[in-house]
């Protein structure tokens, strides 16, 4: 709705939602205040997303290590004509799960541990391999910038009598 003022002229009335909304009729700001307030949020979803991500695949690492090491002692049984401790088995064993640890930080590894039980009344062996990490995370916001993981993995070896 347009008045005449005058001759020469004319003005554009508005109603006071619109002068409220839009102030002096300049918007230029507008945009930068919405950006300032929403950034930060989808800024955190976005890292927290990539964090979760990250914490998944050291898991996955120590979760694949485990397995490779119980398939390795299953496939690579202890000499039980006597030539070797089981204590020497179990370093052997713990040697080997190191090794397939390659992808995640060797200082944050907390243990490695097998545990052979021979069982000399079924000619059996059986190993529990459990991998201890301590996850670091990169955001300072998550809880005390460390989480532990824990990767079990059991097996069974079974020699012909």
């Amino acid at each position: 709705m347009r008045r005449r003022l005058g001759k020469s002229r004319t003005r554009r009335s508005r109603h006071g939602l619109t002068r409220l909304v839009n102030g002096l009729g300049c918007d230029a700001g507008m945009t930068a205040v919405e950006f300032a307030l929403v950034a930060p949020i989808i800024l955190g979803l976005l890292l927290g997303a990539m964090e979760m991500g990250r914490a998944g695949f050291s898991l996955a690492v120590l979760n694949r290590a485990a397995a490779q090491t119980t398939r390795w002692v299953v496939v690579n049984p202890r000499d039980v004509t006597g030539s070797e401790s089981l204590a020497t088995y179990k370093t052997r064993i713990e040697t080997f799960a190191r090794s397939k640890l390659a992808l995640v930080s060797p200082a944050n590894i907390v243990s490695v541990t097998a545990t052979p039980i021979a069982d000399a009344a079924n000619n059996a062996t059986e190993v529990d391999v459990q991998i201890v990490y301590d996850f670091k995370w990169t955001l300072p916001f998550v809880s005390d910038g460390k989480t532990r993981l824990t990767a079990t993995s059991s097996g069974f070896v079974v020699r012909d009598k």
